[in-house]
């Protein structure tokens, strides 16, 4: 969330991928670049918090999460889960709802805070 908010396309692609690794080792830039960008405007937010995370079940896919994020912007407090799975020591990001952070252009759908 960090690269989101320094909005570091550069950060978010050593962080965002899949099986294969960071997705900029193998997805093709201009690509990357596009769905980076996508995915930072929908996460922007003033503050976060992560609500759970979310343990698999015993045999369900032991090397994936998800973390559920509230997100703080303009007002409104969407929740974003977000699935992680392990790479080598640590974790990317794999899967975000983009559609739970709400359309950013658009009024908030969500109780505003505070």
């Amino acid at each position: 969330m960090a690269a989101v908010q320094a909005n570091s396309l550069v950060a978010m692609s050593e962080l965002w991928g899949g099986r294969r690794g960071p997705a900029v080792s193998y997805m093709d830039v201009e690509e990357l670049q596009k769905r980076l960008t996508v995915i930072q405007t929908y996460l922007e937010h003033e503050r976060y918090e992560i609500l759970r995370v979310n343990e698999p079940r015993l045999d369900d896919r032991p090397n994936q999460r998800t973390i559920e994020i509230r997100l703080s912007r303009k007002g409104c407090t969407p929740v974003v889960p977000i699935t992680v799975i392990r790479y080598r020591a640590g974790w990317l990001v794999y899967d975000i709802d983009l559609g739970a952070a709400g359309n950013p252009a658009r009024r908030c759908l969500w109780r505003p805070t505070g």
